[in-house]
């Protein structure tokens, strides 16, 4: 004989299938931020590099003015060449801002190099997981709310009567 299921709510297949759906939604939304972050990285970047150029540049141009006022400062008479201490001073921090710049330049050179490599390395990843929400789990909640209906009209039904017993005999 067989023996009926006894389902008495379907509560728990409809918290299943919140969470699911939640899940999907968060990891949508932490695939959107990561891909407009990596996009705002690219972009800083290129705003950095335009940056540190104009900024060589300007260093630049306060070394080649250092380097003139030291040799003004040479040229001087020996009772004023106090102030030549004064402009190598001035041109060896000039030298030092500038070789800063420059060294930021190179780096965020590197970096424009290497941030789309690593971009792409992960980018197959999220492509599948993008696959995977918006194919197999936007199915996996269509097969849930079948079976929430299924178990919902199978606890509908109503059983059979059963069938009288031999110890019921009509006269």
């Amino acid at each position: 004989m067989r023996q009926a299921a006894r389902v008495l709510s379907t509560d728990a297949l409809r918290d299943l299938r919140s969470a699911l759906a939640r899940f999907s939604a968060r990891a949508r939304d932490g695939l959107r931020s990561a891909l407009l972050e990596t996009r705002h990285t690219l972009d800083w970047l290129d705003k950095q590099l335009d940056m540190w150029r104009r900024t060589a540049e300007k260093r630049h141009e306060d070394v080649l003015r250092c380097r003139s006022e030291l040799a003004v400062a040479r040229s001087a008479p020996e009772n004023l060449r106090s102030a030549a201490t004064e402009r190598e001073i001035d041109l060896k921090k000039a030298l030092l801002r500038l070789r800063e710049a420059e060294d930021k330049v190179a780096a965020v050179r590197r970096w424009k190099q290497l941030l789309p490599q690593i971009v792409n390395e992960h980018e197959l990843p999220m492509r599948r997981l993008s696959g995977f929400l918006d194919g197999d789990v936007q199915y996996a909640l269509g097969q849930l709310d079948n079976k929430i209906d299924q178990v919902q009209a199978y606890m509908a039904l109503t059983a059979p009567e059963a069938p009288a017993t031999s110890t019921e005999r009509k006269p």
